[in-house]
């Protein structure tokens, strides 16, 4: 899809911006840390962050369902005999002042007919009630489309809302991994982006929680992939980097620049769940999880 200066790629399927973050699997983990109270608190800053981002990552689902919702509830809407009356007296007295010097319409038959009419409208509502309105939620979505400004604005921010929910998906995640570090190290502070802070971290993940949990948070291919994404997205103007380009990443280029559709975010997720999840069931069982500690822990990068 063509904007006025850049080629933008959109997944025009409506299915595919619904259900990032099943509520199942937020009832699963919270289960396994409720033994643990330091780290049901960091998985409720986890999950509420996420929650909000699969929220705009859905956006374009939710929308378009919402015009629908409301389109169809004004077809089943049914007007009130009061109302009737009311249409049926000002057109009675419209017809009279129009009519006043072909046909006499005297007290008696205006009433006459204002009942008929309201027994005619009762009928037309009886029969529309039978009637289901119906409107196609793929029509709607397709309308939204068409080629003119206000569907290029529409593409545009479908584009850019799952470009936003990569970045913040990823980053809670990681922030989530570092805050569970800290914990485990006693530490109050840990930055992973200067050498002894970095093997702080891995020594974490790779001693503290288990020899195989390392591979699965953060060593796994596919999320090393979503890391050097969030890192081109938030520092490269989203342009592909020599480090992906060494990689099998399996994004959609456009004018050298990554294209994040619903399917990408899914893709992401699924690995960045199945992180969180072996992590809080190694953390569950460990005594520094036990209390919440008594200082909120520092910011780090």
């Amino acid at each position: 899809m063509d904007d006025a200066s850049r080629t933008i790629y959109v997944n025009c399927d409506l299915v595919a911006y619904g259900n990032f973050l099943p509520d199942e699997w937020a009832e699963s983990v919270f289960e396994k840390a409720k033994t643990a109270p330091c780290l049901d608190n960091l998985l409720l800053d986890l999950t509420q962050t996420w929650r909000a981002v699969a929220y705009t990552a859905s956006m374009p689902s939710a929308f378009v369902r919402s015009v629908q919702g409301a389109v169809l509830s004004y077809a089943r809407h049914k007007t009130s005999d009061a109302s009737i009356a009311s249409f049926g007296g000002h057109v009675l007295s419209r017809v009279a002042d129009e009519l006043r010097d072909e046909v006499s319409l005297s007290r008696k038959l205006r009433r006459t007919i204002a009942g008929r009419i309201s027994v005619i409208a009762k009928e037309f509502r009886e029969q529309a009630a039978k009637i289901e309105p119906q409107m196609s939620i793929e029509e709607v979505w397709q309308e939204f489309f068409r080629k003119d400004k206000a569907g290029d604005g529409f593409a545009q921010s479908i584009w850019g809302s799952q470009r936003v929910s990569y970045v913040a998906f990823y980053n809670e995640y990681e922030a989530f991994l570092i805050q569970c570090a800290k914990v485990v190290l006693g530490k109050s502070s840990l930055r992973i982006t200067d050498k002894s802070g970095k093997k702080e971290f891995y020594d974490a993940l790779r001693s503290k929680f288990g020899t195989d949990l390392f591979d699965v948070c953060w060593g796994h291919s596919e999320i090393n992939i979503a890391r050097l994404v969030r890192h081109a997205l938030s520092h490269a103007g989203g342009q592909e980097t020599d480090d992906l380009k060494k990689l099998n990443h399996g994004f959609m280029l456009a004018d050298g620049k990554i294209q994040i559709g619903p399917q990408h975010v899914h893709r992401m997720l699924r690995h960045l769940l199945a992180g969180v999840t072996a992590l809080v069931a190694a953390a569950a069982v460990l005594p520094a999880f036990a209390t919440i500690p008594s200082q909120p822990q520092d910011d780090d990068d």
